[in-house]
């Protein structure tokens, strides 16, 4: 946690005060991403309302299967966290 900090360039304190640990710390960060992927499909619909609901699904179903990002984002966490454990996220 004290390396995550320094990266981060926080103070140790702050983490902790936010996370118990480095899986609470890998959970927030992968909840977090979830939750922009959300907002993204969200503002997607919102926009678009005037196309047919399968040009939409169709969309956002591509969106979904293409998106690597939070696949990159969560295995780059967790080489942080746990590096032997895990491997290359781009592998």
């Amino acid at each position: 946690m004290n390396q995550i900090a320094t990266e981060a360039q926080i103070g140790p304190g702050s983490l902790y005060r936010r996370y118990k640990n480095k899986g609470d710390l890998c959970l927030g960060l992968i909840k977090d991403n979830v939750v922009l992927l959300f907002d993204d499909m969200d503002a997607y619909l919102e926009k678009n309302l005037n196309e047919s609901s399968t040009v939409r699904f169709n969309t956002v179903s591509t969106y979904l299967s293409d998106s690597e990002k939070i696949r990159h984002n969560c295995l780059e966490v967790l080489m942080t966290l746990h590096p032997p454990i895990v491997g290359d996220p781009s592998q």
